[in-house]
């Protein structure tokens, strides 16, 4: 038997009973809000209300769930021939599932001597970088300054998609480093910082997106 309710507007909902020889239970969630449905054919399915709200178990994977981000606009620099953390860009997340993942996107506005080098880091792991090979220097990604002009400015950007595999806050952050200790490498200014027209300040930011897995 169906049961039809008839609106204010003159309009009507009919809640239809299903074909089914089984004994169906639907329990609505006892708080104030509204029924979610699927869009298309009108049911809801399993998993989608909790509260009122829409469940992560309704959300479809590759979907991103949760985007934050941290933007760096003042200045850093570093003498130091080993890597050291970037003050104010790091980002802490924490993911809703373990089989979630993590995009991570950022770009470093800045300048350096003769060698800069960068690596992205996960809590205190170091992650995306290329394979150990000899003396080589590992890293996310780095570039040889060759312009000869002082007041020359590089980026280091990269998207990488990460696996942590938990539901604890992660913080994710970048280092850099110079060639050596008498080479610096600055953030979001030139190696000279002319304070001229042509002497420029940047930004710089590491934005980390939760994937549905």
């Amino acid at each position: 038997m169906s049961l039809k309710l008839n609106s204010s507007g003159g309009g009507s909902v009919t809640l239809q009973e299903p074909a089914t020889a089984s004994a169906l239970t639907l329990n609505l969630p006892a708080v104030n809000g509204t029924v979610v449905s699927t869009g298309d054919t009108g049911s809801v399915t399993s998993g989608m209300l909790a509260n009122g709200s829409v469940t992560a178990a309704a959300v479809a994977a590759g979907a991103v769930v949760q985007v934050l981000q941290s933007v760096k606009t003042d200045t850093f620099s570093t003498n130091s021939a080993s890597y050291v953390d970037v003050t104010g860009l790091s980002v802490s997340i924490t993911p809703s599932s373990a089989s979630n993942r993590i995009l991570v996107t950022f770009h470093i506005h800045g300048a350096y001597t003769n060698i800069g080098m960068c690596q992205l880091v996960r809590n205190s792991t170091a992650i995306a970088l290329g394979d150990a090979a000899g003396s080589r220097q590992q890293g996310t990604v780095g570039a040889l300054h060759n312009s000869g002009d002082p007041n020359a400015m590089w980026v280091f950007s990269m998207t990488f998609l990460d696996s942590p595999a938990t539901t604890s806050a992660t913080t994710y952050k970048l280092q850099v480093r110079g060639e050596s200790a008498t080479n610096p490498i600055v953030v979001n200014r030139s190696v000279s910082d002319a304070n001229t027209p042509t002497g420029l300040r940047g930004i710089s930011s590491i934005t980390v997106m939760e994937v549905k897995g």
